[in-house]
């Protein structure tokens, strides 16, 4: 069976903003690599403030004999799989991935809806039978429950993501309908200049890129920022019920499913597990990045 590895830890430490700054810097400085001048901490402190995430999850992040996952056994936040494709040229609105399958019984996955605003699965109370989960202790209720936090935090930026995703959306068919009926104009007049109407048709397909394009890059801080939101959510959820059961939650790419995982039975102890996927997915990223151009 697992066991749990706490180092030894006598006291009890508060985690502190000065700490979230500490966690955020090393995670992201690892993260961007050579791209790390896109790296700006002040978006992710934001959110550190904006959703009093000290006030919220500090118990699970201090140190202390209870959590796994503390500022010294694991000072980076996991931000899950990062797929091969995601590319530092392109912004987050415009990388390219898939969602992973459910590969049960060993791995769940919930992605966050299109259409209502949190983490969905038609048939959730089947999907949690069917997996490993009652096996190692878990009880359906925990397993809802999670997912309504990770509902609860991330609806306020997918919210806003949504927003100017059907902005650039509603740009693209307002200026269809105005070239539409700006023809219809133009032919029904005897004195209809169609100079003028290849203009028009010109103008939209000069302008409304560049408004669609703004509008994806008004999304890219809040897909960061979700991203991030999420991976301390269940970095907490972790440290307060899952790893002790040989469960892992992980944040999606970009927060668009979160992934219930059970952790293989090993000699090691989870931090160690935990700790050597790190090395192994931090030398991937790398890799990825420097063949990034």
């Amino acid at each position: 069976m697992l066991d749990y590895e706490m180092g030894g830890m006598k006291s009890r430490k508060a985690f502190t903003r000065e700490d979230f700054l500490y966690t955020v810097t090393k995670t992201y400085n690892e993260y961007y690599g050579k791209f790390r001048d896109q790296f700006n901490p002040d978006e992710y402190m934001q959110c550190v403030d904006d959703d009093d995430l000290l006030k919220r999850f500090g118990a699970f992040l201090e140190q202390t004999e209870d959590n796994v996952l503390t500022k010294d056994s694991m000072p980076w936040l996991d931000l899950g799989q990062i797929p091969s494709t995601h590319s530092f040229m392109r912004s987050e609105s415009q990388q390219v991935y898939y969602v992973p399958r459910n590969r049960n019984p060993e791995l769940i996955y919930v992605r966050y809806s299109s259409i209502m605003p949190k983490y969905y699965s038609r048939n959730p109370t089947k999907r949690f039978k069917d997996s490993a989960l009652p096996r190692r202790e878990i009880t359906q209720r925990e397993f809802q429950q999670t997912l309504n936090l990770c509902s609860e935090m991330m609806k306020n930026y997918r919210g806003k993501i949504l927003m100017y995703e059907f902005g650039g959306y509603a740009t693209i068919i307002l200026g269809m309908i105005i070239i539409i009926l700006l023809g219809i104009a133009t032919s029904s007049s005897e004195s209809g200049n169609w100079g003028n109407m290849v203009l028009y048709i010109l103008l939209y397909f000069i302008f409304v890129p560049i408004i669609y394009k703004i509008s994806q890059c008004f999304q890219c801080k809040y897909l960061r920022q979700a991203h991030f939101v999420l991976a301390v959510v269940c970095r907490a959820e972790n440290n307060r019920y899952y790893l002790k059961r040989g469960v892992e939650v992980r944040p999606g790419y970009l927060a668009r499913w979160v992934e219930f995982q059970v952790i293989e039975e090993s000699d090691k102890s989870i931090l160690s597990v935990l700790q050597d996927r790190h090395k192994t997915d931090a030398k991937e990223v790398t890799r990825n990045v420097e063949a990034d151009h």
